[in-house]
């Protein structure tokens, strides 16, 4: 029996990591303030944050690292 993931390859002897570099892109860094008792409002702004600064990585990285999306 034999399994394979874009990641690992599973056999008989076990689960054995393909090997492939792994590329790790770390974006700027969201302001967020100390609030002691958030508000609904106040967690989607900091999440909108987060997902437009994905989006961003995305957008600059997305054909140096992702050619074959």
């Amino acid at each position: 029996t034999k399994i394979n993931s874009p990641l690992l390859s599973i056999d008989d002897f076990g689960v054995l990591p393909h090997r492939r570099p792994i590329t790790t892109v770390v974006g700027r860094p969201i302001e967020v303030k100390k609030i002691e008792h958030p508000t609904t409002e106040d967690l989607l702004e900091v999440q909108k944050k987060y997902i437009d600064e994905l989006y961003n990585i995305w957008n600059t990285y997305k054909d140096k690292y992702a050619k074959n999306r």
